[in-house]
């Protein structure tokens, strides 16, 4: 078998820590379970990552990618459907955010990360709608609450009928409660 360059290592270490974060949370998933998943010594993650906190901030780096001033045509009154399908999309297809979801509520600094992905990213989004910063991060937060609510009735607990109805179903009931949020009055 071929020697892995330190580069492959640390893709497969990482691939293998979301896997095990995502299943099992934080505090239960081990350098050493991260290292057999991977197929590599526990002093290689070490030595790729520090320790189990800087592999696992590594795991989570997450860019929301919403951007509202590109091609797209985005009015005030498309927003809400914009970010529902962005925001819908991004959880189905890419895990690290659940991994997040899922290590958020026994884990401090994931929980932090939640919470600077939603206040660095989506604040200054809300901003270039020319909200001012106190009221972007509420209007920010009260996005997270039905964001977050949404991937934990729908992609961890599985609740249906929710969990198997349609992408476009989805969007189409929270489209509005995020228009509102971002721009009725508060």
């Amino acid at each position: 078998m071929a020697r892995r360059t330190a580069q492959e290592n640390r893709t497969t270490i990482r691939a293998a820590a979301r896997e095990l974060f995502a299943e099992q949370g934080y505090d239960r998933a081990t350098v050493r379970a991260i290292a057999a998943r991977a197929g590599v010594d526990p002093a290689v993650v070490i030595r790729s990552f520090g320790s189990k906190a800087d592999l696992f901030a590594a795991t989570v780096d997450v860019e929301l990618g919403i951007d509202l001033t590109g091609d797209a045509p985005t009015t005030p009154d498309e927003i809400g459907e914009l970010i529902a399908r962005h925001v819908l999309r991004r959880w189905e297809q890419d895990d690290v955010l659940l991994v997040l979801l899922r290590t958020a509520v026994e884990h401090e600094p994931a929980r932090d990360r939640l919470v600077e992905v939603m206040s660095g990213q989506v604040v200054p989004m809300i901003q270039r709608l020319g909200v001012p910063a106190d009221e972007a991060r509420l209007r920010a937060t009260l996005v997270a609450t039905q964001v977050i609510g949404l991937a934990m009735v729908r992609l961890v607990a599985r609740v249906e009928p929710l969990a198997s109805a349609s992408h476009d179903d989805v969007v189409r009931w929270l489209a509005p409660t995020f228009q509102r949020y971002l721009t009725d009055p508060l």
